[in-house]
């Protein structure tokens, strides 16, 4: 038992190992900035939802159909900030 247990973990370890060694690849990247984007504006979303102060909806349909609304469009607002920003940055740094 003791030698399966010591085996998983020296392979958990050089797998670790080869992973600090390669770079993360641009799909990894984007996934990792795109998971962000979708988990900040789904957080707003949460918030706003939360502090709106219109009359309760007549049926459940509604309200997920607004908040979805909701998500999408602060989802797409925060993606074009994020990569606009970034877009600007990358150029001024290549005028350097």
């Amino acid at each position: 038992m003791t030698k399966v247990v010591g085996f998983f973990v020296k392979s958990i370890f050089i797998l670790k190992q080869i992973n600090f060694r390669f770079k993360e690849t641009n799909i990894e990247t984007m996934k990792k900035r795109i998971l962000n984007i979708l988990a900040i504006a789904f957080i707003i979303t949460t918030i706003g939802y939360i502090m709106d102060g219109d009359v309760i909806k007549p049926t459940m349909l509604l309200r997920f159909i607004e908040f979805i609304l909701m998500f999408v469009i602060i989802s797409i607002l925060t993606s074009i900030i994020y990569f606009g920003v970034n877009f600007a940055k990358r150029s001024f740094l290549k005028l350097n």
